[in-house]
């Protein structure tokens, strides 16, 4: 199973290269793009204790730098990131993090198009995990490995396939030395346009396989759905279905059934723009096992003057563990995979000049252990002021 994934991948790459490197009689655009930030943060609980909390301010500086390369073809992009991060007193959290990508695709024929997603990441697992997948890790080193190769076919005018490989690796420091996990997935997917022009219906099985130190899980899923235009201000993404997972963690086994689900709905206001999703996933966590995930998440922009920007977001995600096996430890301390996070982030954005951005920002998260009865709270307040230029 591996061989063939890895002959497929191997195979979708260099297709992709082949495309790009034989001379097109197009003329290509070739752009350079780069960011940078500077950022002010105060945090009241750097480490998401709820005995001991330590305070620290934090300065940041976040370059970023995009080169793209563009034919009527071919969409070549390569983005690097880094963040400085140096804590006041406590100096031994003091990190670099990276954060590199590249993503391709190439129309080879009319009705064929291939794409390449793929990135390396260095950084500590509290802040990003839970941000952007609601689970909570304390903090250690962790670095990322993606892949997600896939081809779509436009079969006919109205009906096309698609399949995808993702692929990820995760390789953690620390306390989570043991908890180094992979997770390879197979999704295959079929779409087809109704006679109104504006709906889309899908079916998606889709099979993937985590493989954690301690054991495995192999999870069944098949979602249907629809994906609708009501109008150039109101999208809507929804689909459902249902999972089986097989899990082994050592000498145990057992199996789960269950919902699986994503609802996306995007809109356009006169002044901004908002979007809020819901997805219900068997996810791979750094906690040795797959844990079921609700998440829900809305997110929203609004143009109070020419210059002043108001944004937000807020995220509500409850995590369950998957099997039967014990709680994880950290260090001396036992802690429940099953629990629920909440966090608010507002923030107000002032555009100084064309290419200069000043803004404030505040995030509130609240963590309860449904188990153990224990709660975190974190409370951050930032200043920061982004420059971009394109050259």
């Amino acid at each position: 199973m591996q061989f063939v994934r890895l002959g497929t991948c191997l195979f979708l790459i260099v297709s992709w290269l082949a495309g790009v490197c034989i001379p097109a009689a197009e003329a290509a655009e070739e752009t350079w793009s780069s960011r940078i930030s500077l950022q002010w943060k105060y945090d009241d609980n750097i480490n998401y204790s709820s005995r001991n909390k330590v305070r620290d301010w934090i300065y940041e500086v976040r370059p970023e730098l995009t080169w793209r390369h563009r034919t009527e073809r071919d969409d070549l992009r390569f983005t690097a990131r880094l963040l400085g991060q140096k804590y006041d007193t406590e100096g031994e959290l003091d990190t670099l993090d990276q954060d590199y990508r590249l993503e391709a695709s190439s129309q080879l024929w009319p009705t064929l198009n291939l794409s390449f997603d793929g990135s390396y990441r260095k950084d500590t697992t509290l802040d990003s995990e839970l941000s952007e997948e609601g689970i909570l890790l304390f903090r250690e080193d962790r670095k990322t490995y993606r892949m997600n190769p896939s081809v779509r076919w436009q079969a006919t005018e109205r009906s096309a396939w698609q399949m995808s490989l993702p692929f990820r690796q995760e390789d953690y420091g620390g306390q989570y030395d043991d908890y180094d996990y992979k997770s390879t997935a197979t999704y295959l997917e079929y779409s087809r346009m109704l006679a109104d022009n504006r709906t889309h219906i899908f079916v998606q099985p889709g099979f993937s396989y985590d493989d954690f130190e301690t054991g495995d899980t192999h999870t069944y899923e098949m979602m249907c759905g629809v994906d609708r235009a009501f109008s150039e201000r109101l999208t809507l993404h929804a689909g459902g279905g249902v999972y089986l997972s097989h899990i082994k963690e050592d000498t145990k086994t057992s199996s789960e059934t269950g919902f699986v689900a994503s609802v996306e709905a995007q809109g356009k206001l006169e002044r901004g723009r908002w979007r809020a999703r819901y997805i219900r996933d068997v996810y791979p966590g750094g906690i040795g096992r797959t844990v079921l995930r609700d998440r829900v998440a809305l997110k929203g922009m609004y143009r109070m003057t020419e210059r002043l920007l108001l944004i937000g977001q807020t995220s509500f995600t409850d995590v369950r563990s998957q099997g039967d096996g014990d709680h994880g430890y950290y260090g001396h301390y036992e802690y429940s995979d099953d629990y629920w996070t909440l966090s608010v982030r507002p923030g107000l954005v002032y555009r100084m000049t064309e290419h200069t951005n000043l803004g404030i920002y505040y995030y509130h998260s609240f963590v309860d252990y449904q188990e153990n009865d224990q709660s975190y709270r974190r409370n951050m307040f930032w200043i920061r002021l982004d420059f971009t230029s394109i050259l």
